[in-house]
C-alpha cells in the first residue's frame, strides 16, 4: 500500500546516496560515512541493525560485482596513507599555518582574508578556521555543531515518540559529519555542505522547540484559564 510505497522511494534515495559515495572515492566521505552508521547503530534497536548490517552487505556484494577493483581503492585509500601524494599535499603547508596562527592566535587574522588562488589551501577547516577567526572562532565554529547535537540527542531522551527519537537521533548523526569532516577538508568554502549543515542546525533546535512545547501542552491544557472580557 502507501507505506511500501514510502518506503521504496527512501531506499531508493539511499541507493542513490549510497552509489555517489562509492563513486566518489572520497575519504572524507568514508569517515564521515563510519561516524554516522556508529551513532546510528548505538541508538538502533537489534532489529534495525540487523536490517542495515544484511542491506550494507547486499551493497557491497553488488558493487563488487559491477565495478571490480573499486572496493580495494577504498581500502587502498587507508592502508597507504604513508605513501598517499595528497596526504602529503595536505600536509606540506601546515608550516605556513602555524606561522599564521601564532601571529594571531586568539582571533585570527580576519575571516575570509585567507584565500585561493593568493594563498595556499589547507583542506583543513579547522586549520583554516585558526587562521582566519583563532581560537576563539575555531571553538564557536566547532560549538555550534556540538551544541546541536546534544539538542538533538536531549529531544530524543525527552520524547516518548519512537518516530522523534529516532529523528532526534538521526539529526545527531549527521550533525557529526560537519566536525569529523572538518578535520579532512575545508568544509566552508563549499557552500552546499554549509547551507546543509547550519539546516540541520536549526532542524535540532526546532526539534528541541517542538518537544518542549509538547510536553508543556497538558499541563497548560489542564491549568486554570482566565478570561478577560471588556
Amino acid at each position: 500500500g502507501l507505506r511500501g510505497e514510502r518506503q521504496l522511494r527512501w531506499w531508493v534515495c539511499t541507493l542513490l546516496i549510497g552509489c555517489g559515495l562509492m563513486f566518489s572515492v572520497s575519504r572524507s566521505g568514508m569517515l564521515s560515512l563510519a561516524v554516522v552508521a556508529l551513532v546510528l547503530f548505538l541508538g538502533w534497536p537489534n532489529r534495525w541493525r540487523l536490517r542495515a548490517l544484511l542491506v550494507a552487505a547486499g551493497f557491497l556484494v553488488a558493487i563488487r560485482i559491477a565495478v571490480p577493483g573499486l572496493l580495494g581503492t577504498f581500502v587502498g585509500l587507508f592502508t597507504n596513507l604513508s605513501n598517499d601524494e595528497s596526504i602529503q599535499f595536505r600536509t606540506h603547508d601546515y608550516a605556513v599555518a602555524a606561522q599564521q596562527i601564532s601571529r594571531h592566535f586568539w582571533l585570527g587574522r580576519g575571516l575570509g582574508t585567507w584565500y585561493a588562488p593568493k594563498y595556499q589551501i589547507f583542506d583543513n577547516q579547522y586549520i583554516l578556521s585558526m587562521v582566519e577567526t583563532g581560537i576563539v572562532g575555531t571553538v564557536a565554529f566547532a560549538g555550534v555543531f556540538v551544541v546541536a547535537s546534544y539538542a538533538a540527542l536531549r529531544s530524543r531522551f525527552l520524547s516518548a515518540d519512537p518516530v522523534v527519537r529516532n529523528l532526534g537521533l538521526t539529526i545527531a548523526a549527521c550533525l557529526l559529519v560537519p566536525l569529523v569532516g572538518s578535520f579532512t577538508f575545508d568544509l566552508l568554502s563549499f557552500h552546499t555542505v554549509t547551507g546543509i549543515s547550519f539546516l540541520l542546525t536549526g532542524a535540532a533546535g526546532a526539534l528541541l522547540r517542538a518537544v518542549r512545547a509538547d510536553q508543556l501542552a497538558p499541563s497548560h491544557a489542564s491549568g486554570p484559564t482566565t478570561e478577560v472580557t471588556r
